[in-house]
């Protein structure tokens, strides 16, 4: 017996339509849904525009407003849901999806802060960040080592703690002041002190300068003692002739740039200190006689 063509074309579309109708199937018991909140860690507050995936299925969704989420035609099996939001530290969290059936979860996010990379603060408009410059830069963590030294001036911070910096002592009496040299003197007519930056603003860098007063010497004093170390966060040592490419040709000798404390949310807090020094005359009247 013979059929008609359209007749087994017919029954062949139909056989396909089963088939894929049945693969479909198969396909979506072999799958599952998952369903979920985002809330915060401490105060279990609703967190949205969180990005929500599951990694090696390519399934992935945001938060709405409340913090929940939905993910459809998840595989079955054991996987791990991710969650990613800036300001947060990622979670990552171990789910079993069963075949046709909903899997609920509860994701808590706890505040992270944003580790950014380091800037060095320059002379020019803007910062450059430190790995994108060519200068030999170090920092001298003030705030630190106030904290476990007796330091008297700015020129003790950056004794002995910056590579290539020499502080060289004065007279040693009571106000004078030493000499700065980054990677020590190399004019014999012009200046060899490096410039003095203060939170972008160039400041007075005269190392030795006052009264001109024989019994205490002539002009001992440096400008660079004006600063309190106790108001100093970081100190940053620019060194070399490229430091001119920042901050002109005068800052062939090196810059320091003096980085100061910020005011901190807290608690007021009081810090009281008192430095006392003298210094003594030969007896006159016992040399007279």
């Amino acid at each position: 017996m013979q059929f008609p063509r359209t007749f087994c074309r017919t029954i062949l579309v139909a056989a396909v339509f089963a088939m894929s109708g049945a693969i479909a199937l198969q396909a979506q018991q072999a799958t599952g849904t998952v369903r979920g909140r985002v809330v915060t860690a401490n105060t279990a507050r609703p967190v949205g525009e969180v990005q929500v995936s599951v990694p090696g299925t390519g399934r992935g969704t945001a938060t709405n407003a409340d913090g929940q989420f939905l993910l459809l035609n998840v595989p079955a099996g054991t996987h791990t849901i991710r969650a990613e939001l800036i300001g947060y530290s990622p979670l990552e969290q171990a789910i079993t999806v069963t075949a046709g059936e909903t899997v609920t979860v509860e994701l808590e996010l706890s505040e992270s802060a944003i580790a950014l990379d380091e800037l060095v603060v320059t002379g020019t408009a803007g910062g450059q960040e430190r790995r994108a410059i060519g200068n030999v830069v170090t920092q001298v963590r003030a705030a630190e080592a106030v904290e476990t030294a007796l330091i008297p001036n700015v020129q003790g911070l950056l004794n002995a703690r910056a590579s290539n910096v020499v502080v060289m002592p004065g007279t040693g009496m009571v106000g004078t002041g030493a000499k700065i040299r980054i990677r020590g003197a190399s004019s014999l007519a012009l200046s060899n002190d490096p410039l003095i930056y203060v939170d972008g603003v160039r400041v007075d860098n005269a190392q030795a300068t006052g009264p001109s007063v024989q019994a205490f010497g002539s002009s001992v004093i440096s400008r660079w003692n004006d600063f309190n170390p106790d108001d100093i966060e970081s100190i940053e040592v620019i060194k070399g002739p490229a430091a001119a490419t920042l901050y002109g040709t005068e800052a062939s000798k090196g810059v320091v740039h003096i980085i100061t404390k910020k005011g901190k949310i807290g608690t007021p807090v009081w810090n009281f200190s008192m430095r006392q020094g003298a210094s003594w005359f030969q007896d006159a009247e016992e040399r007279m006689f």
